[in-house]
């Protein structure tokens, strides 16, 4: 009987001091212990999210820096542009050689090295202004003497300079006459003499050849060397082959005189009075020097070139 009342009394005494059970402590460790994971936790993934925007920025600044933001076209495009205005009152007979960096990773600086791409900008850019450039390099990376040389256009990675390319040394015919090869065409003359103190004079980049003085699809084209437009001529149906903007005859210090097609037409040919060889002409542009003797088919019509 006394047990009893006195464990009645300690449950008393224990509801007055609200003292917790054993029970009663590990729950409320459990739940502060589960509190404090959760923060741990919640801090961790906080920490995450300020660390990976951050490696992403980084790599993205990396890529944009690695990338020369154009196009082989646009590179094309924008350097035919700076060329004819730098070079504009250049004259006939000026060689040079053409630099270009491109600060980007090696794959993407493989594209613009291929020697077929070289080639062709180095003929697009010799047929802008009476600069010949003899040949083109490309380098990865940014030019050490950076203030020496032009960014292309508003990219920061592009960069390009000139370098003057000294002719060779030999004495090179500076005058010539173009003529009907027997009964193969007609031109407006007789013949057409062409020289080069006649090209600084008259301040000619170019002799152009085509049909009509001013072909009116052509403007505002002048051609040199003649085609007879006549419909009534004799020689129509040969001269008709040619169009108002066929081709054109420079000339350089290293070449001397040189034909340069200006149409896709495959029908265009020089016949080498040396070799007796026929050479197709099937790419625009090239520049292919012209020799005493030779025979330049167009179309159907075929121009004498004789050195005098």
């Amino acid at each position: 009987m006394r047990n009893r009342i006195r464990l009645f009394f300690n449950k008393i005494g224990n509801l007055i001091s609200e003292k917790p059970t054993k029970s009663e402590n590990k729950g409320l460790e459990t739940e502060a212990n589960l509190s404090d994971d959760i923060m741990e936790e919640s801090e961790f993934e906080d920490r995450s999210k300020e660390t990976v925007p951050d490696k992403e920025k980084v790599t993205t600044k990396k890529r944009k820096e690695d990338v020369p933001f154009v196009s082989r076209e646009e590179l094309e495009m924008i350097l035919r542009k700076e060329i004819s205005e730098l070079f504009r009152n250049a004259g006939t007979g000026v060689h040079k050689h053409l630099i270009v960096w491109l600060n980007t990773d090696n794959p993407t600086f493989q594209v613009y090295d291929e020697l077929d791409y070289k080639k062709k900008l180095q003929e697009a850019l010799s047929t802008d202004s009476g600069v010949i450039f003899d040949s083109v390099s490309f380098y990865n990376g940014r030019p050490i003497d950076e203030h020496k040389c032009r960014p292309l256009g508003d990219s920061n990675n592009v960069f390009y300079r000139f370098e003057d390319k000294q002719p060779t040394c030999k004495e090179i015919p500076k005058k010539a006459i173009i003529s009907i090869y027997g009964n193969a065409g007609s031109l407006k003359k007789e013949r057409y003499i062409i020289s080069t103190e006649e090209m600084k004079k008259k301040g000619i980049i170019a002799y152009n050849i085509g049909v009509g003085e001013y072909p009116e699809k052509y403007p505002p084209r002048q051609n040199h060397i003649v085609i007879d437009d006549n419909p009534q001529s004799s020689m129509y149906e040969i001269n008709k082959y040619v169009s108002g903007s066929h081709a054109h005859i420079g000339f350089s210090d290293r070449l001397g005189f040189y034909l340069q097609i200006e149409t896709n037409s495959k029908k265009n040919a020089i016949v080498r009075h040396k070799e007796g060889s026929e050479q197709t002409l099937s790419s625009p542009f090239a520049l292919e020097p012209l020799q005493n003797g030779d025979l330049v088919i167009l179309g159907k019509l075929v121009l004498r070139f004789v050195e005098s």
